[in-house]
């Protein structure tokens, strides 16, 4: 009976490591289907939907300057229940704030904030006005 019992933890032992290495083998064959780009070569490429017409993509791409990271939000703006708009600070187009908390400004019942990017530049020499370059 013990030789038995022992015959079975043996076996349950060796299916949990093999149930432990096999993700890694699916995600090796999944990464060596990605391209190789001008820009790099693909790492990790994952997208997920935020809203119904809203898509967010973030990428993993390694290039002679090392990973890079790619995050982006595609959309139809000509979907009526989509619009982009630039964030502000408690409605001002001038002073510093975060994504985040512009978010939180804007966000409310029938307009809902679903993605934020971080895609201007404030000239911050010297005393820090908090005006955007390109205004």
């Amino acid at each position: 009976m013990r030789w038995y019992l022992r015959q079975i933890n043996v076996v349950i032992i060796f299916v949990l490591l093999i149930s432990l290495l096999q993700p890694g083998a699916i995600v090796r064959a999944s990464i060596s289907d990605l391209p190789a780009t001008d820009y790099g070569t693909f790492i990790d490429v994952r997208q997920t939907e935020l809203a119904p017409g809203a898509m967010y993509t973030w990428i993993d791409l390694q290039n002679e300057r090392g990973l890079q990271k790619i995050h982006a939000v595609e959309f139809n703006p000509q979907q009526g229940n989509l619009e982009l708009r630039a964030g502000t600070k408690d409605g001002k187009v001038y002073g510093m704030k975060g994504v985040t908390e512009m978010a939180m400004y804007a966000d409310s019942p029938g307009n809902r904030v679903i993605a934020g990017i971080n895609g201007d530049f404030y000239e911050i020499p010297g005393f820090v006005t908090g005006v955007p370059n390109g205004l």
